[in-house]
């Protein structure tokens, strides 16, 4: 008060004073007189923590803080750190503090659940693209088995009795059928599932 000719916390009754004084901080000095020297602010807002441990220990410690200060010596106090006043500022504004942390905590969850849905989403795309690829794939493997197996018994069946080979000669059914199969693991040896689509197609004739 000697020093910014005010109170350094203020009221119209007791109980705003008290209000004031256990949830406000005091202005800093310099801020209502610039001449006040940097240091000399610096401890008295150090007797003026809210916190004990923050505080000064003793009237000893502040008269020789001030005692460095008249000499020019570097004093012992220091200026509350931003994680002190970080701290102070949450302390006053509880309600703000719950509410910001409530809104940082529904933040991460809805960018937690969206980027599990993304990801989810995703891999299930992925899944129906590549059933679809496999599906397209089996469908081109199983139309050229289709179109070997026509030609080899268009080829080797139906051709096998054909008088112009074999003018002197009538081949029974069984005797179609024996030979159209022995040719069947020469030509399809690379090809074992066009050489099963055959076995089956002359198993049921």
């Amino acid at each position: 008060e000697l020093l910014t000719l005010r109170p350094a916390f203020s009221g119209n009754n007791r109980v705003a004073i008290t209000r004031s004084i256990t949830q406000e901080e005091p202005r800093r000095l310099r801020q209502l007189n610039t001449s006040i020297p940097t240091e000399l602010e610096t401890i008295v807002l150090k007797g003026l923590e809210k916190q004990p441990e923050l505080r000064f220990r003793s009237a000893r410690e502040v008269a020789d803080d001030l005692r460095r200060y008249l000499k020019d010596e570097p004093i012992h106090a220091k200026p509350a750190s931003i994680n002190q006043r970080v701290l102070k500022w949450s302390r006053r504004h509880k309600p703000v503090v719950i509410a910001t942390a409530v809104s940082l905590i529904l933040l991460v969850i809805g960018s937690l659940a969206s980027s599990f849905l993304f990801v989810h989403e995703r891999n299930v795309a992925r899944a129906e693209a590549k059933r679809a690829d496999d599906q397209a794939i089996k469908a081109t493997q199983e139309m050229k088995i289709s179109e070997a197996v026509l030609e080899f018994l268009n080829h080797d069946l139906l051709g096998a009795n054909d008088p112009e080979v074999e003018p002197n000669r009538e081949l029974s059914v069984r005797d179609v059928l024996q030979r159209a199969s022995e040719n069947i693991g020469d030509r399809f040896a690379d090809q074992p599932e066009v050489g099963a689509a055959i076995h089956e197609a002359l198993g049921k004739m």
